[in-house]
């Protein structure tokens, strides 16, 4: 039987497009995996959801667990169990345009910040 807290982990649920690359955490300028949404949704070892929790000194990334190994992926190109804030470096909401709807890849990115 799962905690309370088990269930407000930050899990990965979606990738938005049709992949997201993965990048070590130690150096985000390369990615070292490039991950499908088929191998996201069916077996093998980049099987979803993934644990996720946020890089304070890297916003607009999150370190995720898949099959066991570290990685980090661009915050606005998952979708999680919860919206994740986009914040700058200093943890300040970025700033949103006008009340335009959001297009779909997107939607959940900077929720949370008012």
């Amino acid at each position: 039987m799962g905690s309370a807290a088990a269930a407000d982990e930050l899990q990965i649920t979606n990738l938005r497009g049709n992949s997201v690359d993965l990048f070590g955490c130690d150096d985000l300028s390369k990615s070292v995996w490039r991950v499908s949404q088929s191998e996201f949704r069916g077996p093998g070892k980049f099987r979803g959801p993934w644990p996720a929790t946020k890089e304070p000194d890297k916003p607009m990334f999150l370190r995720v667990v898949v099959n066991g190994d570290r990685y980090c992926v661009k915050a606005y190109l998952v979708e999680a169990n919860t919206p994740v804030p986009a914040t700058s470096a200093g943890g300040e909401c970025q700033p949103k345009g006008g009340k335009q709807s959001k297009p779909a890849f997107s939607r959940g990115v900077g929720e949370g910040c008012r």
